[in-house]
C-alpha cells in the first residue's frame, strides 16, 4: 500500500504509467457542507453527480468581460461534472501527495468504461496548446473570440448560443504563463465532460473507491446479497482502495477472496 505522505517526483509518475486497463474517474472532493466520504455515499444513494463550473474556455472568456448582467445564467451552460482518464492502477498517484500540488484528492470516488461513459454522454475535452510565440495559440483566440462574441449579444442569450455547447469541452493549455487556469496538475492524462448533472444508473458503475478501512461502509451500499431498492446497486461493485498496489488490484477485479490475496 503507498503512503500518502511521501513525496511523489513528477517523473516517476509518468513512468509508472503501464496501461493495464483504463477508466473514466470521478473523485469526490471535500466541500463546505460536507467532507469528501459523505459526498460520495450521496452520489452512489441518488446515482446522481452534481455539475460544477470547470476552468474552461468560455470561463475564462465571461471572467475578462466586466459586464453588469447576471453572470450565473451564463455560467449554467459551463456547469459540468469532470473525469480523468486514467488506468485503474494508476489511482494511487491522484490520492498521494505531491509537492505543490494544488488540489489534494482524497480516496474516494467511482469509474466508469469509457464505452460506458460514451454511453453516458459524457466526452473528451478538447486540449489547444496556448504557448506565446510560434503562432502555438492561433486556434484557441479563435475559441475565445467566438465566446466573447457571444457574451458581447448578451449574458441571459449565451447559453443558448452554439458555442456554449462547445466550450465546456475545449481547455486552453500553455507553458507561458503562472496563471494556474493556464495549467492542468493531471496534464498527462486526458480529461472527460458531462454537461449538466450526471445521472446515472448504479449498476453502470465499474469501480468504487474508498479506503480499505472504509469499506463496511460502502459494502452496505454495493451488497448483491439481497433484492436491492431504488437507488441501490442491483449487482457488486468493486470496491479498490486506490493506495493499493496493482497486484492487489487486479487480484480484486479478478475476485479472488480477500483472504487470499497478499496484500504486503
Amino acid at each position: 500500500m503507498q503512503s500518502q505522505e511521501r513525496q511523489w517526483e513528477i517523473g516517476e509518475l509518468i513512468h509508472r504509467r503501464t496501461d493495464l486497463s483504463t477508466f473514466v474517474i470521478h473523485w469526490t472532493r471535500d466541500s463546505d457542507a460536507s467532507p469528501a466520504r459523505e459526498n460520495l455515499l450521496s452520489i452512489l444513494k441518488g446515482a446522481r453527480i452534481v455539475a460544477q463550473t470547470p476552468m474552461g474556455a468560455a470561463v475564462n472568456a465571461l471572467r475578462m468581460q466586466s459586464v453588469s448582467e447576471d453572470r450565473e445564467t451564463a455560467l449554467d451552460s459551463q456547469r459540468v461534472v469532470c473525469f480523468t482518464e486514467a488506468p485503474l492502477e494508476q489511482a494511487w498517484s491522484f490520492v498521494a501527495y505531491i509537492h505543490g500540488r494544488q488540489v489534494q484528492f482524497q480516496p474516494y470516488g467511482l469509474a466508469f468504461t469509457k464505452r460506458r461513459a460514451r454511453l453516458l454522454g459524457i466526452n473528451p475535452v478538447w486540449y489547444v496548446d496556448m504557448t506565446r510565440g510560434g503562432g502555438h495559440d492561433w486556434l484557441i483566440k479563435d475559441v475565445w473570440s467566438l465566446v466573447e462574441k457571444a457574451i458581447e449579444s448578451g449574458l441571459s442569450a449565451f447559453p443558448k448560443h452554439p458555442i456554449a455547447r462547445i466550450a465546456p469541452f475545449v481547455e486552453g493549455m500553455g507553458t507561458w504563463s503562472d496563471d494556474p487556469r493556464d495549467r492542468k496538475e493531471f496534464w498527462w492524462e486526458r480529461e472527460w465532460r458531462h454537461t449538466g448533472d450526471l445521472t446515472f444508473s448504479l449498476e453502470e458503475a465499474a469501480v468504487i473507491f474508498c479506503p480499505e478501512e472504509d469499506m463496511a461502509a460502502f459494502e452496505k451500499i454495493a451488497s448483491p446479497g439481497r433484492v436491492p431498492s431504488p437507488g441501490e446497486l442491483a449487482r457488486h461493485v468493486p470496491l479498490i482502495d486506490p493506495r493499493w498496489g496493482l497486484e492487489h488490484i487486479i487480484a480484486t477485479l479478478a475476485g479472488v477472496p480477500e483472504d487470499d490475496i497478499d496484500s504486503v
